[in-house]
């Protein structure tokens, strides 16, 4: 049930992305108060200060069969990005808090990316099948959900929340430097065998 959700939820988002503009991921790109450029929607009165941060990865290619039957490395198709116009914060006294939130959930989705673009140069050969790659992203989209909910699962048990999000942020890029050779403009270096 979880991976039919998220594959609605990542569906929902890449179809009103289609005309919508993005800013895909760079390194040491920061999110501030700017990034979000969509309209607050009509939000109950409360306490709690709320966000939402539009950032995902797709992957779309289009080429020959010949051409895809000896391509191996996908790494330029895999796009991590955010939406600034689908996203929104409620300005308040945790806008600090929930920018590091959302610097923190575009440096996942950049790592998850990579996560991804290292899976299809691992699994590509000259036999695969086109659609090779659909178990592989759901996987990956399931180990993304995983790893937001655990961290969700520990904010809520910390006393110092922007500690644990600022150790958190670099440790999630430490992991992207880990996989420098699966950056969008990368290309993985060849095992010797």
């Amino acid at each position: 049930m979880k991976i039919i959700l998220t594959l609605l939820a990542i569906l929902t988002l890449s179809t009103l992305t289609y005309s919508q503009t993005i800013v895909e991921w760079k390194e040491d790109e920061l999110i501030t108060l700017q990034s979000f450029e969509g309209e607050l929607p009509d939000l109950a009165e409360d306490q709690i200060q709320q966000y939402t941060f539009a950032a995902t990865f797709d992957f779309n290619f289009q080429m020959l069969n010949m051409q895809f039957a000896f391509t191996k490395n996908f790494n330029q198709y895999v796009k991590a990005y955010y939406v600034p116009s689908l996203s929104w914060i409620e300005k308040g006294e945790l806008n600090d808090q929930l920018l590091l939130m959302a610097n923190l959930d575009y440096d996942l989705v950049e790592l998850y990316a990579r996560k991804f673009r290292k899976r299809l140069y691992e699994s590509k050969n000259v036999a695969s099948n086109v659609d090779f790659y659909n178990s592989i992203f759901l996987k990956i989209n399931q180990e993304y959900s995983n790893r937001q909910t655990v961290i969700q699962s520990e904010l809520r048990g910390q006393e110092d929340y922007e500690a644990y999000l600022k150790d958190t942020i670099l440790k999630v890029n430490q992991e992207i430097k880990e996989m420098a050779e699966f950056c969008k403009t990368c290309k993985p270096k060849k095992k010797k065998k």
